[in-house]
């Protein structure tokens, strides 16, 4: 599985960012968790060209990828889960849970930290909520995203499958978590328990401050 999917990354890559793209799109416009104020195309245009801003910059700042990354400390067996020789399985898990944990980190931070607030309140400052919400976010924050997440995977060692099957699913969670979409209660109350629903992270976008200074998950 491992040779596969590192052998078709990019392509798994880009249909499952494109594919979560148009079935969160479908579904908002199935089943609509409100009505949004802005007309679609305007919300759209804005918040897309943040990303395709923030994705260039990336590319001129941090010609790296997760994945090349993981595998440049793979061959050259660096990073702390190599050193202790880890077996696989728990370096999986570990890496998983670091890097999750690390965007949680810089996510309460950049709450807390009123020169990261700075940053971060262009995402939510977005009038609507919708996928697009998940897209819209300033570049230099961006940039310190990606940069933390490429450290953290150096300084663990993180292992390929790991860090590649992580990339997958940050894009699908970041959707679908953004998405303005309705989901019965029942099956929200049991996903909730293991991801970010998006009735969950609504309420974290609340322009009440209580509300949005919690629930950093």
């Amino acid at each position: 599985m491992e040779a596969f999917l590192l052998d078709n990354f990019a392509e798994a890559y880009g249909l499952t960012y494109f594919g979560s793209v148009a079935a969160v799109a479908l579904w908002e416009g199935l089943s609509p968790r409100r009505t949004l104020d802005s007309p679609l195309r305007v919300r759209w245009f804005s918040n897309i060209a943040v990303t395709l801003l923030d994705n260039a910059l990336l590319r001129w700042l941090l010609p790296f990828t997760a994945i090349g990354v993981a595998l440049a400390c793979a061959e050259v067996e660096f990073g702390l889960l190599r050193w202790v020789e880890a077996p696989f399985w728990l370096a999986f898990v570990v890496s998983v849970l670091v890097l999750d944990f690390g965007k949680y980190a810089l996510h309460y931070a950049l709450h807390r930290v009123p020169t990261l607030w700075r940053l971060h309140r262009m995402h939510h400052t977005d009038q609507d909520y919708d996928f697009t919400t998940g897209l819209r976010f300033h570049p230099l924050e961006a940039v310190l995203t990606i940069s933390l997440n490429l450290s953290l995977i150096a300084i663990i060692g993180a292992p390929v499958l790991a860090v590649a099957l992580t990339e997958l699913m940050v894009v699908v969670l970041a959707m679908v978590s953004h998405g303005n979409v309705r989901m019965p209660k029942a099956i929200d109350a049991v996903l909730r328990l293991f991801i970010v629903t998006p009735d969950m992270h609504r309420v974290h976008h609340s322009t009440v401050w209580r509300e949005s200074n919690s629930n950093f998950g």
